[in-house]
């Protein structure tokens, strides 16, 4: 009997030991273990993350640490449930078992503005007559608009937005009806993370197009109409730095859905977009410079068209 209940304070004693500890896992970020498993802030001057980081020295970038790698949590962390403990191997391989899975009170959001520049090409061509009509913009500006909501460790929910001004010259010898155009674009999608170096979106929403059309043989229009769209992208991390700095490249691509216009109606046509950034980001805030080039393809009854379109933009953002 006596030898029954020294084993058993043994195993208390250990269990206590360890209560705080976490063995890192494949695809596990600071950030991300303290979402599942620990109530209160991440980010920010007095969040935990930066309590986890204190308490553990021993890590480097909290975006990418080693597997097996053993995590200490404080004493002042309160688990997110007494009855789920941080998934972990004591020394004597004892794990608890349960059919529940802690989730968190509130799950952290995200908000992005940014600023842009850029130039724009329209180059349209009549199917009957083979005549050709070239615009280009001036240097253009925009800003847009980005929230995001995750749903879990790999999913995230987001409300895309951007609008842009441009304005338009042609060929000498022609005239626009109107020079000063806006575009504008509002969409929802899924942010998908793969791994910690590369994540996907799928997005549908409804984009304003541009069109060039000839009122007559020296008057010139770019006409603006709402087309349903979709969009398939990626970025994928070059390199990243313990300093926050960092590279990504992205990609995009999708389609215009068919659309019917009161004078005409659009086919089913492509796009696609790539570029390259740098970004820094500490204690849930993120800032980026981004470099990128598009082209789409727009086709009517009688019109078929190529925009290119090539920008330059700046982005910040905060996670809370």
């Amino acid at each position: 009997m006596k030898k029954k209940v020294i084993s058993i304070s043994t195993f208390l004693a250990c269990s206590l030991t360890f209560a705080d500890v976490y063995v890192v896992r494949p695809g596990d970020t600071a950030s991300d273990i303290l979402f599942r498993n620990v109530e209160g802030r991440i980010y920010g001057r007095d969040g935990n993350l930066s309590k986890l980081l204190k308490h553990n020295p021993n890590i480097v970038d909290p975006d990418n640490i080693v597997v097996g790698e053993t995590l200490r949590f404080p004493k002042e962390f309160t688990l997110l449930s007494e009855k789920v403990k941080p998934e972990q191997q004591s020394p004597l391989k004892v794990k608890e078992k349960t059919n529940k899975k802690a989730q968190p009170q509130s799950a952290p959001q995200s908000l992005f503005f940014g600023l842009e520049l850029g130039s724009m090409s329209l180059s349209a061509t009549e199917s009957a007559t083979g005549e050709n009509e070239v615009a280009t913009s001036d240097l253009a500006y925009g800003a847009t608009f980005k929230w995001v909501h995750n749903w879990s460790e790999k999913y995230n929910f987001f409300l895309n937005g951007s609008i842009s001004k441009y304005k338009f010259q042609v060929s000498e010898g022609k005239s626009l009806e109107e020079e000063n155009l806006t575009k504008a674009y509002a969409g929802v999608g899924l942010n998908h993370k793969y791994s910690n170096k590369s994540k996907f979106e799928v997005e549908a929403g409804l984009s304003e197009a541009l069109l060039l059309t000839s009122n007559s043989t020296t008057e010139i229009e770019v006409e603006k109409f709402v087309v349903p769209k979709l969009t398939v992208s990626g970025t994928h991390t070059i390199a990243r730095f313990t300093s926050g700095y960092g590279l990504n490249a992205s990609w995009g691509a999708g389609a215009f859905l068919p659309s019917s216009q009161p004078s005409y109606d659009t086919e089913l046509t492509s796009f696609w977009k790539f570029g390259a950034s740098s970004f820094y980001e500490q204690n849930g805030k993120r800032f980026s410079v981004s470099l990128s080039y598009g082209q789409e393809s727009i086709e009517t009854d009688n019109i078929e068209q190529t925009n290119k379109e090539i920008a330059i933009s700046a982005r910040t953002g905060v996670e809370f």
